[in-house]
Parts: structure tokens; C-alpha cells; sequence
């Protein structure tokens, strides 16, 4: 399911039966559906599956209400921003490693993303690609993000996945008929960057 309304008028106690989550083997949330969000995140946990949170611009209450509930918890620069109380990243990221017990990331779309490691914030940079189109590019991320932990993917793999997905949907327009294949990405990661 895609919800992409902002979220007025959606119910709080979202009508997701527990079926919805038998045979995946991770799940994807945003904020524009906090209770659906939160939901889907409590079925998920009870079977044990990865919760990724697209923690994008929202307000900062239903932010941290969200990423809390999430054991992957990927902003966007301006989702950063609202949780944490700071423009940089590197100090944002600081600050959600401090309030949460998750991985955590934010992406910085040409400039590849950061993640918290061990204490500190990792650069992974991404594929230099004539863009064409950015849109959607977030949303390639984090699906092509919470695929790979599907798959059963380590972070570092996931991440550099998601991180060839995004940049080829950058080469693209045609909305979601521009998002890459599989082969595409793979080949994309055979060849690497730097």
C-alpha cells in the first residue's frame, strides 16, 4: 500500500489487518500516516522483520514518535534537520544516534549519504551520473534500501544497493516508469565508484 496524502483525516488507529505482512521479509514506512505507520511497524516487530522509517519532513513530534518504533531509520536532510534541532548533518546525526537505538542514515542525494557507525558518521558517496530527473529518487532509496534487508543484505550492502538504484532513477525521467531494473543495478555495482 502507498499513502502519499499528508495525512489529515486518515484514521489514527489504522484498519491494517496482521495479514499484511506475512511473507515479507521487511517493511517500509514515511510519516504521512502516522498511525498507519506505527501499525504496520508493531506487525513487523512481532515478527521479527526490519522497520525501515523514510523519516522525510515532517513535524518533529511525529518524527520521533516513528523512529523510535524502527530499527532503520533513514532521513532526508530537511527530516534531519526537524528531529534533531540542526542543520548539519554530522551534528544531526549525532544527535539521533543519542535518542535512538537504530541505524541510522541520512541521504544527501548527489553527494551520496551519511551513516552512524561506530561512533561516528560514515560518508558513502554515490555514482557521479548526469541527472536528469531527481524525483522519486528518495523513494528509490529507501525501497531499494528495505529490499536489499529483505534479502537478507548486511547495512553496508543495503546501502550501497539502494545508493546504484537512486542514482540510476537520477539518469531518468518518466516518473516511476524510470526506475531502474535489477540488472541495471547490479551491473551499476559490478563497476563501482568511487
Amino acid at each position: 500500500m502507498l499513502a502519499v496524502h499528508l495525512g489529515a483525516g486518515l484514521p489514527e488507529e489504522a484498519p491494517i489487518p496482521p495479514t499484511v505482512v506475512d511473507g515479507a521479509g521487511a517493511v517500509l514506512a514515511d510519516p504521512r500516516w502516522p498511525g498507519g505507520a506505527e501499525r504496520l511497524f508493531g506487525l513487523a516487530s512481532s515478527h521479527g522483520l526490519p522497520r525501515v522509517l523514510d523519516a522525510d519532513v515532517a513535524p518533529p513530534q511525529i518524527l520521533h514518535r516513528l523512529a523510535r518504533q524502527a530499527d532503520h531509520v533513514i532521513f532526508s536532510e530537511g527530516g534531519l534537520a526537524a528531529f534533531s534541532g540542526h542543520a548539519d548533518p554530522v551534528t544531526g546525526l549525532a544527535e539521533a544516534a543519542r535518542r535512538l537505538e537504530a541505524t541510522i542514515a541520512v541521504t544527501l542525494g548527489a553527494r551520496g549519504s551519511l551513516w552512524w557507525r561506530d561512533g561516528r558518521a560514515v560518508a558513502l558517496s554515490a555514482p557521479a551520473v548526469a541527472a536528469r530527473d531527481t524525483t522519486g529518487c528518495g523513494d528509490v532509496f529507501h525501497g531499494a534500501y528495505a529490499l536489499a534487508l529483505a534479502e537478507r543484505a548486511t547495512v553496508e550492502d543495503a546501502a550501497c544497493f539502494a545508493t546504484a538504484a537512486a542514482a540510476l532513477k537520477a539518469t531518468r525521467g518518466n516518473g516511476w516508469d524510470g526506475m531502474p531494473r535489477r540488472a541495471e543495478v547490479v551491473d551499476l555495482l559490478r563497476q563501482g565508484w568511487t
